[in-house]
């Protein structure tokens, strides 16, 4: 009991870490990380993975300890009535712990390979229905992209029944042990008593024992299924924050601003991984303090490449850019997003009201600065508890840019 306790609240404790860890460290990465993968199998990692990884400290850390400590104290406390039934727990914990095991692991990456694929493609189909629901509604698509959520549910099904089958084929193996070994004690312990070697009162004891120490040794079966499992979760939590192009990088100076920032750019060089051109080559500009400047192409041209490179949202392939003189590889990207003032072409607004959304850079305001400011940019009759639905649903294109100016 004091094993499970101490076991459990110290699983659930790093796990807890883990997760705050794992997604501060996601943050430097977007939205690089958001073009490599996609949404739903996003959500899968940082969800589903970090919860597999508590199999590996409760099913595959702790499990074989126990097992040895609890074995080994049995196994001494035995050999004081009998050397023989002794020798038999140390075979059937051999059994339990290698050959059973052993069993188990062949096909279980297979196996469970399959079940992560389909598990992980699932997440992905959903998350894109959901998002996509009103386009596939309008143009009559929902039908079909929801019989294919219906195969991939009904294939996910089937691969975790095969998975859990294989899982209860070694639990089925382990107790066949604990039984065979109970009656090898019975057996034995009966002839024992019969050749005077053994007190006939103490074969019950002996024979309880049997069946309570093989208890502590179930979790010995389903180990290699779990200790695959948490592997490959933890393999695709580093995937997710080393694989993508952009890179984390170390805190720098604080961006110090009480005036108009200046703007330098360099030689600045930027491709998209997998595009065939660069979005940006070779490029030098100097926008002087105070300045108003307007950047005008075509589309795909690099207008928006150059605000994510100022804001430290990409990292450029060759070059240099400084504001006020100071290379932002050297300045921390929060200092800088401080610093600016962005309207990007898509903003996210949070569920809620309009007070709720015009406050969340934390500061305080009176709902008169608020309302003043909803006036500024055209949005006078807009009341501050109006509700907000996700992503601005219930707003139209012209009043999310204003929202998200004011």
């Amino acid at each position: 009991y004091g094993e499970r306790l101490y076991s459990h609240r110290a699983t659930f404790s790093m796990l807890s870490r883990l997760r705050t860890s794992f997604f501060a460290k996601l943050i430097p990465l977007t939205p690089g990380i958001l073009n490599k993968n996609r949404s739903g199998d996003l959500l899968a990692r940082i969800v589903g993975d970090v919860e597999s990884l508590q199999n590996y400290f409760l099913r595959v850390a702790y499990p074989p300890i126990m097992v040895v400590m609890v074995f080994l104290a049995t196994v001494l406390f035995t050999s004081a009535f009998s050397l023989w039934i002794a020798v038999l727990f140390v075979l059937g914990m051999l059994v339990t712990a290698f050959v059973v095991p052993g069993i188990v692991l062949l096909g279980q990456r297979r196996i469970h390979g399959r079940v992560r694929e389909q598990r992980a493609q699932l997440s992905t189909e959903v998350t894109e229905v959901l998002y996509g629901f009103r386009d596939l509604k309008v143009y009559g698509q929902l039908a079909q992209r929801e019989q294919q959520l219906q195969q991939a549910s009904s294939t996910l099904a089937a691969e975790q029944q095969r998975a859990a089958g294989h899982l209860l084929r070694g639990q089925s193996m382990h107790a066949l042990v604990t039984f065979l070994i109970s009656w090898g004690v019975l057996a034995l312990g009966a002839y024992l008593i019969m050749d005077g070697a053994l007190a006939g009162v103490f074969l019950a004891m002996l024979v309880m024992a049997s069946l309570t120490v093989f208890e502590e040794a179930a979790a010995m079966a389903t180990l290699p299924a779990y200790k695959e499992d948490s592997e490959h979760a933890a393999k695709r939590l580093t995937e997710t924050v080393q694989s993508t192009a952009v890179q984390s990088s170390q805190p720098g100076g604080t961006l110090a601003v009480d005036h108009a920032v200046s703007i330098e750019l360099s030689g600045v060089t930027f491709q998209y991984e997998g595009e065939w051109r660069a979005a940006l080559r070779d490029m030098s500009l100097l926008i002087t303090p105070g300045s108003k400047t307007a950047i005008v192409g075509p589309s795909g041209s690099g207008k928006s490449t150059i605000i994510d490179l100022l804001l430290k949202l990409r990292t450029p392939m060759d070059g240099d850019i400084r504001l006020n003189g100071i290379s932002v590889k050297e300045l921390d990207e929060a200092s800088i997003w401080q610093a600016a003032n962005v309207v990007l072409q898509q903003s996210h607004f949070f569920r809620g009201t309009i007070r709720d959304n015009l406050l969340l850079n934390g500061e305080e305001h009176t709902d008169e600065q608020l309302l003043e400011v909803l006036a500024k940019v055209q949005l006078p009759d807009t009341s501050l508890t109006d509700r907000v639905y996700e992503k601005g649903e219930n707003l139209s294109d012209g009043e999310k840019q204003r929202l998200a100016l004011a």
